[in-house]
């Protein structure tokens, strides 16, 4: 496995609802007086660190090849089964030094588990009850 990976953010925009890809983060940008805040892309507009909710890139792909991020909920597969079923979900959390579950699978462990994504923390809260 190559261990780089694409770093990148997205964030989930408070003031507006909606999760934003994050083009520049900005650290002690001189105009602002504050000490972080990010621009999103599509879009002049800058937030300040407490109005988002700032997510990294896992540098991972589930099994239909979408993008893993942290607070993404991922349904976790077998893979070591002739057919994989679905055992449960989970949230996608940076914990220990790693990207990994709420219930500590590594999303690395791909010769044990498959990932697919079905939603995030922000706008699916209902599928993790």
């Amino acid at each position: 496995m190559n261990n780089e990976r694409e770093i990148k953010f997205r964030a989930w925009d408070k003031k507006e609802n909606k999760m934003q890809q994050v083009v520049q983060i900005l650290y002690g940008h001189e105009a602002s007086n504050y000490p972080l805040s990010v621009d999103f892309f599509r879009s002049v507009k800058s937030r300040l660190i407490k109005d988002i909710e700032l997510m990294q890139y896992t540098g991972l792909k589930d099994k239909n090849g979408v993008e893993i991020y942290e607070g993404d909920i991922v349904m976790i597969y077998d893979a070591r089964e002739s057919e994989s079923f679905p055992m449960f979900s989970e949230k996608v959390i940076f914990e220990k030094g790693k990207f990994m579950t709420e219930g500590e699978f590594d999303l690395y462990d791909t010769d044990n588990y498959s990932y697919e994504l079905i939603g995030n923390i922000f706008e699916n809260k209902e599928l993790l009850k």
